[in-house]
Parts: structure tokens; sequence; C-alpha cells
């Protein structure tokens, strides 16, 4: 896993991401920020943060922004539409928002949209070569062994988003040629490679809509595995919208507070 760079200043930024079980999604947020700041990245628990990043991290932190100061937010986004999120005053605290979903529930909000998990090529370059489909299962399906047997037989490369170095998830993601995933990560990182990919089962489609906003992706319902993968050996794929994906990139990227940069 890439070492997050250490910056200038002494007082490590104070996160906040899921972690209550291991998911590649949420785990790459220390290196991200860090690279992005210049600064050491602490975790740090929702009540404490100073930024909230990439995840669905807005409804866990809920109760963070009922006290001052609020956090920063670069990315986040939500399982269910935040709400909540109208009657906060301090909209330029919201730098960046994962999706249009989002946006719509803070009136004064004029940050970027995008999950910031679209600046993994930052972090690690993308590969010479790239073979393969590859099958990105969200973490609640492996805790079902029927839906993971059914994947393997398929014959295609299995990416554990469960794996304990989120960024050997990524680099294996970034390998493929094409990648079927019902966890919203491994959309956002094929996306971040310019990998034409396609959303198959999973569930909570409010996360997957809200991002597909933000990079204009053409918003559709998920696949069954085997419909998918008649879509990929037939190129039956929508990748027009990711010549969209470097200017996301830099919005995100742009968007990050000045206040939380080393000096």
């Amino acid at each position: 896993m890439p070492a997050p760079r250490a910056g200038p200043v002494t007082e490590p930024l104070k996160l906040y991401w899921w972690n209550a079980e291991p998911n590649f999604g949420d785990a790459i947020n220390p290196a991200i920020v860090a690279h992005v700041s210049g600064r050491e990245v602490l975790w740090v628990p929702a009540a404490e943060a100073e930024l909230l990043a990439i995840g669905s991290v807005l409804g866990f932190a809920r109760a963070r922004f009922e006290r001052a100061p609020l956090p920063f937010v670069w990315g986040a986004g939500a399982l269910q539409p935040p709400t909540f999120l109208s009657e906060i005053e301090e909209a330029g605290r919201f730098c960046a928002v994962r999706g249009a979903l989002t946006a719509v529930t803070l009136p004064k909000f004029r940050g970027a949209l995008g999950d910031a998990g679209l600046l993994c090529p930052r972090i690690l370059p993308p590969p010479a070569e790239r073979s393969g489909i590859g099958v990105v299962p969200h973490r609640v399906t492996w805790k079902k062994p029927e839906a993971i047997q059914r994947i393997r037989q398929s014959g295609h490369k299995l990416i554990d988003v469960r794996n304990p170095d989120p960024w050997a998830v990524v680099a294996e993601i970034a390998a493929c040629e094409a990648i079927l995933s019902s966890s919203l990560h491994g959309l956002v990182v094929a996306d971040a490679y310019q990998i034409p990919n396609l959303w198959v089962g999973g569930a909570g489609n409010f996360k997957f809509y809200d991002y597909f906003y933000s990079v204009g992706r053409r918003i559709a319902h998920p696949l069954w595995l085997r419909e998918g993968l008649r879509r990929v050996e037939a190129g039956d794929m929508d990748t027009a919208y990711l010549t969209e994906i470097p200017r996301v990139q830099d919005a995100l990227s742009d968007a990050f507070p000045d206040e939380l940069k080393g000096s």
C-alpha cells in the first residue's frame, strides 16, 4: 500500500471514515486525503472529525453537524437523502459532495460534485497492460456463499473488497479490461481508470444514482450478473461519460479546502 505523504505541519488532519468492517472503498481515504492535503492523516470518531471524505458517511456523522465548528465535507455522500443538511447555513464547509442528490439538500451549496475515490490514479498510476473481466461483489455479498460460488463459476476474476490492503484491490480493478460491480467504489475506481463497467446486483440505489449524476452517467437499474456478462461480451456498455472523468477529478482536487492543507 502506498504510504500517505507526510506534510510539513506537525498536527495530523483528523479524518473520519467508516471502518467497522474491512472495505476498500472506505479504507482508501487516508492515502488520498494525505496526498491532496500534504498532511499526515489520523482516524478519529465522527464527533471529532475535521473532514469527512470518501464514503456514505454523512448519515453516520449526523450528530457532528449539531456542534461547531462544522467539519469540512469533501466528496462524501449518504445511504439515504441527508435531508437534515437543509438547515445548515455554513454551506462553504461543503467543498464537494458525492452527487446532485446530496447537493440539492444544501440550498447554498456551490462546491464540486464527485466521489473523491476518483483520485486513485494520482496515488497508484494505471498499469501498462490490462486483461480480463473483474467482478467486484459488495462486502455484504461475501456473506452469501451461494452468490460468491456463482461468480467463481463464471471463470472471471473475483475481486475481494475486504482485502486488508485496499490498494491491492485498486490495483486489481485497474488491471482489468472491464468491471462488473455491486460495490459503488468498484464502479468509482473503474471510472477513475477509464475502465468500462456495469452495475450488477446490490442494493441502496440512492448512493449509486447520486454518484452517477456527478459524472453524467446514464441512470439505469442494476443488472443480474448473467446479463452484465452478456453485455460486456457484446460490447454493450455506456462509456461516453468516461470523457467527463478527468474534469471531475480536477474539480475535486481544486475543491479541497485550503484551510486543511499543509503549509
